[in-house]
């Protein structure tokens, strides 16, 4: 029996499809091409969300967050899905604070490195993400160590994040420098990278890049799935 899944969507919507997209697709292969996800879907304003966090207003980010969660678990939500990356920032307070399993997309990213025997990975997303310190924890933790773009990629990627690829503009010329960014950190000694953006591996695929990627939305959403057919308390241990 499948586990029933609440996500929390809309930052941003873009992405949001492809969760939607990747968790039927994979409980139709799992069960049948007939057989569709057991969903409930929240979708914020990543325009609000933008603004909070361009004005370091965090806690209200994630009061917005706990509200959905509450609202999720209300409805019979038995395991919680952000569709972001980079509120994961606030996933071990929310966490503490919630009675169901939040799959945490760092942990299931940093098994799929550590499974794929990379020591050095290279992290894309937008600043919170890249700056923050909470991808590198759980991948020291793992022993894998990430490095990030310079300042004016970190710039680049963080504008064209929100500007772009959250409005489905997939542009070539901005295609072309994700790459250049994937080339450095190659050179740097990135033996893969992390698109640590839900909505990056709509820009970049595998093909574009010299070094494995890890597409996050793909990777939460297989680990979402795994844990909502094979449930423990512990939803840790339902990712190794």
């Amino acid at each position: 029996m499948m586990k029933k899944i609440g996500l929390i969507g809309g930052i941003g919507w873009s992405s949001t499809i492809e969760y939607y997209r990747y968790l039927n697709q994979f409980v139709g292969l799992k069960l049948g091409n007939d057989n569709a996800a057991s969903l409930i879907l929240i979708n914020l304003d990543s325009g609000e969300i933008r603004q909070l966090a361009e004005r370091n207003e965090e806690k209200k980010i994630y009061d917005m967050l706990a509200q959905s969660i509450q609202t999720l678990q209300a409805a019979d939500a038995e395991l919680i899905v952000l569709c972001a990356n980079g509120v994961h920032r606030f996933h071990e307070k929310l966490q503490a604070n919630c009675i169901v399993p939040i799959i945490h997309i760092v942990e299931a990213t940093a098994l799929a490195v550590k499974k794929s025997q990379l020591k050095q990975v290279g992290l894309l997303g937008i600043k919170k993400t890249m700056e923050g310190n909470f991808y590198q924890a759980i991948f020291e933790k793992h022993g894998i160590k990430i490095i990030v773009p310079n300042s004016a990629e970190r710039d680049f990627l963080d504008t064209t994040i929100y500007e772009e690829l959250m409005h489905e503009r997939l542009l070539d010329s901005t295609k072309q420098k994700y790459i250049q960014i994937i080339d450095r950190l190659k050179n740097e000694g990135a033996e893969g990278i992390i698109l640590g953006c839900t909505e990056i591996p709509l820009l970049i695929k595998q093909k574009d890049s010299p070094i494995l990627l890890f597409p996050t939305t793909e990777i939460h959403c297989k680990a979402a799935i795994e844990i909502a057919f094979s449930f423990n308390d512990d939803p840790a241990k339902n990712l190794e």
